[in-house]
């Protein structure tokens, strides 16, 4: 379908309907200050393919590397209504993502595990970040990295283990 969008991008800015059938082509033409902004994941990420190089040469590229800087993580999560749990949550990412293992949580992870705790506005904060954690990581453990069913309890111990004590220093 975005291959269709190719003769909209040309000076023309032009797209024909031929789907619907019958003995005229509806044509449509694009209001002269039709913009297009775009993002995409690299084509190697799961479920994605490349752009076609066609349509990819009607765009401007701009690289956007991975946000590392913990400061900058921090501060998203403290935006995102991580309810004064995302420096716990951000030093339990950095554990759980230094145990060696085929699982690694990644920033949309983390921005899913911050967005659950700021929806549970009747949820005491403390009980929001287990059951964040829960929905991101536990309940997900093993799933689609190979590891047996003893490695998976194994991690799933730890990391309740970890969990429990982060809650412990909160409440002492």
């Amino acid at each position: 379908m975005l291959e269709r969008l190719n003769s909209v991008f040309e000076p023309g800015r032009t797209l024909f309907l031929a789907e619907k059938g019958g003995q005229e082509v509806d044509t449509i033409v694009a209001h002269e200050k039709f913009r297009v902004f775009a993002t995409m994941n690299p084509g190697g990420d799961f479920g994605k393919k490349e752009l076609s190089p066609a349509l990819r040469n009607r765009f401007t590229e701009i690289w956007v590397p991975a946000l590392t800087a913990e400061s900058d993580i921090l501060a998203i999560l403290n935006d995102r209504g991580a309810r004064d749990f995302g420096e716990m949550l951000l030093k339990f990412v950095i554990w759980f993502n230094d145990l060696s293992h085929n699982r690694r949580l990644s920033l949309r992870d983390i921005l899913s595990w911050a967005d659950f705790m700021s929806q549970c506005v009747d949820v005491p904060a403390v009980d929001a970040f287990v059951h964040g954690a829960c929905l991101v990581v536990l309940d997900g453990l093993g799933i689609g990295t190979g590891a047996s069913e003893q490695q998976i309890q194994q991690l799933h111990a730890k990391c309740v283990a970890k969990l429990i004590s982060q809650v412990r220093i909160c409440f002492s």
